[in-house]
């Protein structure tokens, strides 16, 4: 798709439009290779011998045409161009799609939180718009979901989780979000790290 795109917006003016001459890069027109033998390409026509050949929807599928075209320097920066705009294309829907995600775990966490306590409301509630909060919120609910346990006995009774809750909100008091996001990129490197080392270790088996 990229390279096609690329194609169109190199030579649509000056094949799919059948004209003659020079184009605006000072390169001659494409040459299409000629169907059927000969293994040569139709030279550039002077414009007095009539329209070259029109580019037809079979010639992209055609290896030949590929070759010459990609020799071209218009086609080669035209081409990157395209792949480049592509790659963001990618990379902020990517982003889009995670910050739908987010919001939707968010408002799941919340409805969760509706049945928690009120000393349970009053520990998350200052802080629970913080990214590193919102996501360990999420993991809980999740593995409370799939171990069919209830969410909101975690948040108070199990101690590792209880604790972590803690530990946030005494950062979170200390050093507010700017503290928090100090927090978050410890935990993230410390992870990195963990996922590395077992990297290694797996290709280091015998």
């Amino acid at each position: 798709r990229t390279v096609l795109m690329a194609v169109s917006g190199v030579i649509s003016a000056e094949v799919l439009g059948g004209r003659g001459g020079r184009t605006h890069s000072g390169l001659g027109p494409l040459d299409v290779p000629r169907p059927g033998g000969g293994g040569g390409a139709v030279p550039s026509a002077p414009a007095r011998l009539g329209p070259r050949r029109r580019l037809m929807p079979s010639d992209v599928d055609s290896e030949d045409f590929w070759a010459e075209f990609m020799k071209r320097p218009d086609a080669k920066v035209a081409y990157a161009a395209q792949k480049r705009l592509q790659e963001k294309k990618r990379l902020w829907l990517e982003e889009r799609r995670a910050i739908e995600e987010r919001g939707e775990r968010r408002k799941v966490v919340a409805d969760a939180l509706e049945e928690a306590p009120a000393d349970t409301k009053k520990l998350i509630a200052p802080m629970f718009h913080i990214r590193i909060v919102e996501h360990f919120l999420w993991e809980v609910y999740d593995e409370s979901l799939k171990n069919k346990r209830s969410f909101v006995d975690r948040l108070r009774k199990d101690p590792k989780v209880h604790s972590e809750l803690l530990n946030f909100r005494e950062n979170f008091q200390a050093g507010g979000e700017a503290r928090m996001e100090d927090l978050e990129k410890q935990m993230q490197a410390i992870n990195h790290s963990i996922a590395v080392e077992e990297a290694r270790k797996k290709t280091t088996l015998p």
